[in-house]
């Protein structure tokens, strides 16, 4: 803290009082208690002298108009610099600054400390500015308009008190309806709004309001739509009889009668040369607002503009370096502490430096896809390509030429040139063959050759091409029973299956759920710009005691849904459905043929030959069927 002592007339023997300051802060004198300092004597002027202090270490001047003048060192002067204890006449006062630390000619006299509104502000204050040289001309216009010099100076305070643009506005916005409305309550219909505007000049978004508690404040269409038009201020002393606002000319328009408008000023908030939204100023008194009070308000907005725009353009910039990150980090992410996942971890790191081919198991939704990019991620391909193939979601028609080429003019693909499959476009790197379970047998086969021989052949050649690549697969499907019923081959099975690695289900993890779902929150709701802070807790005890069959996927899912649809800070259970879904297995034609045969020989009391009759079948089909199945009664043939 710096000092100001304050004498009445120029005996520097007695002091009249100490005060305080923060260094950084423009300072105000005048015999209006509106200032940081006040003064209660005739010879001063209400709004008498600013003072806003250099890095350097001394303080720049301006006379705010005072009616007496302002001296420094016995000299009248309008504005300049002031050192550390230079005499400064205020009317029948002196004041003379002092830095920190110094010694005061008069510390031996008695002191009264003065402690005014605004200690507490100067204990939160960051860092002040003042006015830049560039905005000199703009004090001169002010300067037969002291209040509103030092409005201009108060509220630049605000865009150095915090960080959060919105809250800064908040002051600004508060500050305005002191100084324009001091005495709220004679006009419970004064408003000023500050808001943004989307593209092509629809749907404001209020960023700070007066009063502040009110939870909407409606504003006039009509007068915003003619703003648009008009791409000026505009100012009306009695809306309701103001020919711009009236419909087909004749009735004001509804929105200023049903608000009451009298008094309004709105001003365009503009940059990049365009109206991205607006400072609005309402009354249901006319002739509040002046020409004076458009012109400092049209100032005002600039430094409003100006504040928008910087903190919109930080937002963007950080919005993206988010967002690039977010991608890195979801394309590669295993997120939990269970010991299935600390194990799933500790495998990879010790596959990183090996080609072994490995193949993932686990239910729909585990995150197999999340592994294998691990996987690569972490070993010494990483930099090379990763080619993920999903086996089920392309045609077998079509899935042979995908991975493995084809030469130029194949017939029935009308392809004038050669076209690489993804094993030769994954040279160096990974193939992940992702639900390898649905591979037709004839491309098992020629997988098979792949993994033997570190070889392929396109589709029509006649020479094979040597590929240096690692294959990765994943199935939820148990290849073990797939194998056993011949629809999967065994010696393909046992080269994929040379390092098994087996992801647990969600309901296997649920330590890991609270995890998971503050995961998805913090990234999906930058994704959709809402302002959610947390799931309440019987939130959270609902989403970790359900068994999410369809695992991590179904709670990623809902959750974003949960977060579309709440305008909430906090993420309540009304927006899941906790139902329990009852999960069946699809079961195989001959699981349903056994349970059919099986009802049918119930229905006709085991005689077979009526049983045959009924499903359409031969007798010793039916017994063929039976031995197959193990059915009771179906030991011997006929």
């Amino acid at each position: 803290m710096d000092y100001v002592f304050v004498y009445k007339g120029d005996n520097l023997n007695k002091t009249k009082n100490v005060i305080s300051i923060d260094p950084r802060k423009p300072i105000s004198i005048g015999r209006h208690d509106f200032n940081d300092i006040h003064l209660p004597d005739p010879s001063v002027s209400r709004f008498h002298v600013m003072f806003f202090p250099n890095p350097e270490g001394y303080y720049y001047f301006q006379d705010l108009g005072s009616q007496n003048g302002t001296y420094i060192n016995g000299k009248k002067r309008d504005y300049g610099i002031v050192n550390e204890e230079d005499r400064i006449g205020v009317g029948n006062y002196t004041v003379i600054f002092q830095k920190q630390g110094k010694k005061s000619r008069v510390e031996k006299s008695y002191l009264t400390f003065m402690t005014d509104k605004n200690e507490s502000d100067l204990m939160k204050t960051v860092h002040f500015y003042a006015l830049s040289p560039q905005r000199q001309e703009e004090i001169e216009m002010l300067k037969g308009d002291p209040e509103g010099l030092l409005l201009l100076y108060r509220l630049s305070r605000f865009a150095n008190l915090t960080l959060d643009m919105e809250e800064a506005l908040q002051g600004i916005v508060e500050e305005l309806a002191r100084f324009f409305q001091p005495d709220a309550e004679q006009d419970p219909f004064f408003r000023i709004l500050i808001a943004l505007l989307e593209p092509g000049g629809v749907n404001p978004t209020c960023l700070a309001k007066f009063p502040s508690e009110e939870g909407e404040i409606k504003v006039s269409q009509t007068i915003i739509r003619r703003l648009l038009d008009e791409r000026k201020a505009l100012m009306a002393m009695d809306a309701s009889v103001d020919e711009r606002f009236k419909t087909n000319g004749i009735l004001p328009a509804g929105s200023i009668l049903g608000l009451q408008i009298k008094s309004v000023i709105c001003i365009p908030l503009e940059w990049d040369k365009e109206i991205k939204g607006f400072l609005y100023l309402s009354s249901s008194k006319k002739g509040l607002f002046g020409e004076r009070d458009l012109n400092l308000l049209n100032l005002i907005s600039v430094d409003i503009s100006t504040l928008i725009e910087r903190d919109l353009d930080y937002r963007a910039i950080r919005d993206e370096k988010v967002r690039l990150e977010n991608k890195l980090e979801m394309e590669g992410t295993i997120i939990g502490v269970s010991p299935g996942i600390r194990n799933i971890l500790k495998t990879i790191e010790k596959l990183a430096d090996t080609d072994v081919n490995v193949l993932i198991t686990g239910e729909t939704g585990t995150g197999k896809d999340l592994v294998a990019k691990a996987i690569h991620q972490n070993s010494k391909r990483r930099g090379k390509p990763f080619i993920d193939v999903n086996c089920a979601a392309i045609p077998e028609t079509l899935l042979e030429s995908e991975l493995f080429g084809v030469i130029a003019n194949y017939p029935g693909l009308h392809n004038k040139e050669a076209l690489k499959g993804k094993f030769e476009l994954a040279q160096g790197g990974v193939v992940f063959l992702n639900e390898i379970g649905e591979l037709p047998p004839k491309l098992q086969a020629k997988l098979l050759t792949v993994l033997e021989e570190k070889k392929i052949w396109p589709l029509g050649g006649t020479h094979p091409i040597p590929v240096d690549i690692r294959i990765l697969a994943a199935t939820n499907r148990n290849l073990q029973q797939e194998v056993r019923e011949g629809r999967f081959r065994e010696d393909l099975y046992e080269r994929l299956n040379t390092f098994p690695l087996h992801l647990p289900s969600l309901r296997e993890r649920k330590e890991d759920i609270p995890l998971l779902a503050g995961y998805f929150l913090y990234k999906l709701r930058q994704q959709y710009a809402k302002r959610i802070s947390r799931f309440s807790n019987s939130c959270m005890k609902s989403l970790t005691s359900y068994d999410w069959p369809r695992n991590i996927r179904e709670l990623k899912n809902a959750i974003e849904r949960a977060i579309i649809l709440t305008d909430k800070s906090v993420i309540t259970p009304e927006f899941f459905d906790f139902k329990v879904k009852k999960e069946t297995k699809p079961k195989s034609l001959k699981e349903v043929e056994k349970e059919h045969i099986l009802y049918v020989l119930e229905y006709t009391q085991g005689n077979k030959e009526k049983a045959g009759h009924i499903l359409g079948i031969s007798k010793q089909t039916l017994y063929n069927k039976g031995k197959e199945y193990g059915l009771p009664g179906f030991e011997e043939s006929v």
